[in-house]
């Protein structure tokens, strides 16, 4: 039964790892628009949120190693 919790705790983890994964992508492709544009500003604020995605994920993978890992929705 613990490895079941485990195996379900991993796939969510990697589901919402791929969520921010996307999000990093789009964001990205806003950023480029952004830089054509001149702005510089936004540029700066899509960056943080980029860093912030990636920390997430970071923190979801650490998360996945403790039991059993339940999201927040």
């Amino acid at each position: 039964m613990n490895l079941y919790f485990k195996l379900q705790s991993l796939l969510i983890g990697i589901e919402e790892q791929n969520e921010m994964m996307n999000l990093i992508d789009r964001l990205n492709e806003l950023r480029k628009l952004y830089v054509d544009y001149d702005r510089y500003d936004l540029v700066m604020e899509i960056d943080r949120q980029i860093l912030m995605a990636r920390q997430r994920i970071t923190n979801i993978a650490i998360e996945c190693l403790q039991e059993p890992y339940i999201p927040f929705l």
